[in-house]
C-alpha cells in the first residue's frame, strides 16, 4: 500500500499549525457526538489514509460503539458508497470521505455538513477529519522511516514513536472490552 506521508518539514508543520487550531472543536466533540459518529469520522478518514495505528484504535473503539462489528467494514471502506453502507451517519461518513479524498478543507462540503447536523456538531466533525489526518499521515511517516529514510523523517520517527507505541498498546487493552460498550468505556 502507497501510505500517504509528510516528507517534508513545511508538510508536517503545516498540518500540526491546522490540528492545534481544532483543538477546541476536537475536545467538544465528545460533548456533541455520539460515540458511533466520532468513530465514523475517525473510520472514514482512515479508510482512504489507510494507517495501521489509526485502524488499531479506531477500529477497536467503533467496534465498541454503536457501530459494532461494522466499524471494519467503514474503516476499510474503499468508496464513498462503501462508507455510506456502513454507518448510519450518513452526513458525517460523506463529509469525512470527501475531505480526506480531497486532502483539504472545502466550504461546501462543510456547509452541507452543517445544514444538515447543526453548526456545532459539524464543527466536531471537521476537527476530527483534521486530527484524524494527522494522526495517519504521522504514524505512516513513522512505518516509512526505515523504506525511504531523510533526516527529517528520523527526528519525527525519534519524536512520536513513544506517543505511537502508547496507541498499539492502548489498542491491544482495547480488544478485551465487549462490542457496543457503554458511552464512557467508547469515546
Amino acid at each position: 500500500i502507497d501510505r500517504v506521508v509528510w516528507t517534508k518539514l513545511s508538510q508536517c508543520l503545516s498540518d500540526h499549525y491546522q490540528t492545534t487550531r481544532s483543538i477546541p472543536s476536537i475536545m467538544k466533540g465528545a460533548l456533541v457526538l455520539s460515540p458511533s459518529e466520532v468513530e465514523t469520522t475517525h473510520l472514514t478518514v482512515n479508510s482512504v489514509f489507510s494507517c495501521p495505528f489509526c485502524t488499531g484504535l479506531h477500529g477497536e473503539l467503533g467496534r465498541m460503539s454503536d457501530l459494532g462489528e461494522k466499524s471494519y467494514d467503514l474503516n476499510s471502506a474503499d468508496s464513498l458508497d462503501s462508507c455510506l453502507q456502513a454507518t448510519p451517519h450518513t452526513g458525517v461518513a460523506r463529509y469525512a470521505r470527501d475531505f480526506a479524498t480531497k486532502g483539504r478543507y472545502d466550504s461546501g462540503d462543510y456547509e452541507q455538513l452543517s445544514s444538515s447536523i447543526g453548526p456545532s456538531r459539524a464543527s466536531s466533525v471537521r476537527g476530527l477529519a483534521w486530527f484524524l489526518r494527522w494522526g495517519a499521515f504521522g504514524g505512516n511517516t513513522i512505518l516509512s522511516t526505515t523504506k525511504s529514510p531523510s533526516l527529517f523523517k528520523l527526528f519525527f520517527t525519534l519524536y512520536y514513536l513513544p506517543l505511537y507505541a502508547i496507541i498499539k498498546a492502548f489498542s491491544a487493552m482495547l480488544t478485551v472490552f465487549p462490542t457496543k460498550s457503554p458511552k464512557i468505556l467508547s469515546q
